[in-house]
């Protein structure tokens, strides 16, 4: 997959209650629509989950909360503007978004090596430290019964504890080990 030419990209943003609401990204001069949304009700996509424009042409997206528009291999002689139910919004020029197309790709079109690992790693991380947490919460809980209920004197032992054996004990207890 060919890389983007960042010089051929032409971005603004607006920070304009308005701008949510767009409806069409025009060139003033020429009287061209580079950008036009159909439906109010669908709302614009984030830019980083947006592939690039096609060649002329403008895509509409969101940043946090300002809205962008980055413009594909437009002349110098455009002049951009924008619209929202036909009033006027207030445009400024500014460095371009990161793209869906910005993410590394490998030649095929998915998702580089090492951003999947930059992905995984910390969610393996994560899962790792939570079945710890989890099994120390268990094994505590464990813990804490066996204590309440030795305590409570529910717990009988079964015989002598080792530490309290006598070195013949074993074979006096267990009827098997006489001869």
């Amino acid at each position: 997959m060919p890389k983007e030419n960042k010089m051929s990209l032409r971005c603004y943003y607006s920070n304009d209650s308005l701008a949510a609401n767009a409806t069409l990204v025009f060139d003033d001069r020429n009287d061209v629509n580079l950008w036009r949304r159909t439906d109010l009700n669908e709302p614009l996509p984030l830019c980083t989950s947006t592939p690039p424009a096609s060649n002329s042409s403008c895509l509409v997206c969101l940043v946090e909360k300002s809205v962008s528009v980055v413009c594909r291999n437009l002349s110098e002689t455009v002049h951009l503007m924008m619209e929202a139910a036909e009033n006027p919004v207030q445009m400024s020029k500014n460095d371009c978004p990161k793209l869906l197309s910005d993410i590394p790709r490998d030649e095929n079109g998915t998702l580089s090596y090492k951003h999947i690992l930059a992905i995984c790693v910390p969610i393996a991380i994560i899962i790792i430290i939570a079945i710890i947490i989890i099994i120390a919460a268990v094994v505590g809980y464990r813990y804490y019964k066996r204590q309440k209920k030795e305590q409570d004197g529910d717990v009988r032992p079964v015989g002598p504890r080792i530490s309290q054996q006598q070195p013949g004990d074993a074979v006096a207890m267990n009827p098997l080990l006489k001869a």
